[in-house]
């Protein structure tokens, strides 16, 4: 077992300790902080405590975002158990460049039999556009593509989600799949449009949720159509099905 106390080291060297870190190679930032760690008899890490830290971050993962995103700032605390069989995130602290901030926990397992993961995200004070950039691509996409095109502007005060997903047993490529997500938003001040040929709206307070399957928000207010609205509701469901099979 090794404790090693880390100031400036690159996610890269992390990479380098086990294929379990392996997408860590597409974060840019240096890092402080501990990690203790413990290797088999044939120099493979078999658990891990990872205490980290780091400021201005680039993050570039082609197939988990869109584009390079940057964080201001990020704290983890992760633990890893048989060889990366066990997961247990701790804590995860982004800090985003609008003022925002996530806090992210969970676990995940994988076995023969197969394996899964789950995570709790709570946010608060940041902007729409912000979960267009941190919502991954292979989390419910028929869910992010409708909020990506019909959310385009606005406030999130809050945000709580719950988010799954199947991950393959162990012994075999990470391959993501059978996305659930359930997360419940405030948008203030936000644009929005519905379903061509409805019309959108603007400066709208709502209250939203949104599942892989179904949107659902309470409007509190907002302007359409050169007409104020003062209350309604919105649910377009059939999200899962893909484009083109959403009812209102």
């Amino acid at each position: 077992e090794e404790l090693l106390f880390i100031e400036g080291i690159a996610p890269a060297w992390l990479a380098s300790l086990s294929p379990a870190f392996s997408r860590m190679t597409g974060v840019d930032v240096a890092l402080s902080g501990s990690a203790q760690l413990e290797f088999d008899g044939e120099g493979r890490l078999r658990e891990a405590d990872l205490h980290l830290a780091g400021n201005e971050a680039a993050i570039n993962l082609p197939k988990i975002f869109q584009a390079p995103v940057e964080v201001k700032s990020l704290q983890a605390d992760v633990r890893l158990r048989e060889y990366g069989a066990e997961w247990q995130l701790d804590e995860l602290r982004l800090a985003f460049n609008d003022g925002g901030t996530v806090r992210v926990t969970g676990n995940a397992h994988r076995s023969k039999d197969g394996g899964a993961a789950e995570f709790a995200i709570v946010g608060q004070d940041f902007l729409v556009g912000t979960v267009h950039q941190f919502w991954p691509l292979p989390v419910s996409p028929p869910a992010r593509d409708w909020v990506v095109k019909n959310i385009k502007s606005g406030k999130v005060p809050g945000l709580d989600a719950s988010m799954s997903a199947d991950i393959g047993s162990i012994g075999t490529p990470l391959v993501l799949s059978n996305f659930k997500i359930d997360a419940r938003f405030p948008v203030r001040d936000a644009t929005m449009s519905y379903r061509d040929p409805l019309p959108g709206a603007t400066e709208v307070d709502a209250d939203a949720r949104i599942t892989q399957s179904f949107f659902e928000a309470v409007i509190l207010k907002g302007t359409t159509a050169g007409m104020t609205v003062t209350g309604g509701k919105i649910l377009i469901d059939g999200l899962d099905k893909g484009k083109g099979h959403e009812l209102l």
